[in-house]
């Protein structure tokens, strides 16, 4: 039984690490998308048509709402951690055997609950984070095929 809880608790680590890379890989794709698409903007050669123009402005804004809500993820998943690690601390010094009826089980059972809030949250901010990042990478896509359809065809 102890080498199934170990294993739980190795995988349950390695998916905390892959939820804060995934976070990270579509915080930097999401910045470099921006930024391209900027560079490319206020290229004076980069003369685009109104549908071009719209697209692309909702392409930035898009951009822009992923790294926003990227960040707000990661500062989430920091609270997370943060009230996690209290849980624990309390946990290890052997605090969390006492009475239902006293003042610190009721903080631990706010603390939990808190933690698994806040880890809902950060799947829901995670998620959002994506689509957005796709949406706007779309958009960016689609307005430069509006922009350079002469040019391509």
């Amino acid at each position: 039984m102890a080498e199934s809880k170990d294993s739980f608790i190795r995988w349950q680590g390695r998916s905390v690490e892959q939820l804060s890379y995934a976070n990270n890989l579509f915080l930097g794709f999401s910045t470099a998308t921006l930024g391209f698409a900027l560079s490319v903007v206020k290229d004076q050669t980069y003369q685009p048509n109104c549908a071009a123009k719209i697209t692309m402005l909702l392409g930035l804004a898009t951009l822009s709402l992923s790294i926003l809500i990227g960040a707000i993820c990661a500062i989430c998943r920091l609270y997370d951690f943060r009230t996690t690690a209290g849980i624990a601390r309390h946990r290890e010094k052997g605090e969390a055997e006492n009475h239902s009826r006293s003042v610190l089980h009721g903080e631990l059972r706010s603390s939990r609950s808190l933690a698994k809030a806040l880890g809902s949250v950060t799947w829901v901010l995670f998620r959002i984070q994506v689509f957005t990042f796709l949406g706007g990478a779309f958009l960016v896509g689609v307005a430069f095929a509006f922009a350079y359809s002469s040019k391509l065809g």
